[in-house]
């Protein structure tokens, strides 16, 4: 997507790194990690992510949860990413499924399926952390294993079990 779609692009600092959002006049476009822009304030759809992501560090669930939702501009995406993004909505705060078992939910080989979560254009939001592979080692993440590892062990320490 090229940049001139983007109408609001907000760079904050979490307890962890510094991510920005990218939103459209859709709903958010992109999460990134890393500090990609100055602003501070921004659009709807930014404001609700930053506020879904700094609840997710204090350990609540966020995205599919939110009323009013969350919206997110799809375009650009294909059917089984968008599929995909839906299904990763429902693994639980603290719950961990193998990329095999993801794949299987929608239609698709476990190698792609990682293909697939390497390009989740919204990281912790739409939890792709909480898929790791099927010998119980954590795989891949877009924001690193370190970062992937983190996340984990926050919400295994919120709910006691870590």
């Amino acid at each position: 997507m090229q940049k001139k779609y983007i109408t609001s692009c907000v760079s904050f600092k979490s307890s962890f790194w510094w991510i920005t959002l990218e939103a459209t006049q859709k709903g958010l476009k992109k999460i990134r990690f890393g500090k990609f822009c100055d602003i501070v304030t921004g659009s709807e759809f930014s404001r609700k992510a930053k506020n879904d992501i700094l609840d997710y560090l204090q350990g609540k669930n966020v995205g599919a949860v939110r009323e009013p939702p969350l919206r997110f501009d799809f375009s650009g995406l294909t059917p089984i990413q968008i599929k995909m993004i839906k299904e990763l909505q429902k693994i639980k705060y603290g719950e961990t499924i193998s990329y095999k078992e993801l794949a299987n939910r929608v239609g698709t080989s476990p190698r792609a399926c990682g293909r697939i979560l390497a390009s989740n254009p919204f990281p912790i939001i739409i939890p792709c952390h909480r898929v790791i592979r099927a010998d119980g080692s954590l795989g891949g993440y877009s924001g690193g294993i370190k970062l992937k590892k983190k996340l984990l062990k926050l919400e295994h320490r919120i709910l006691g079990t870590f």
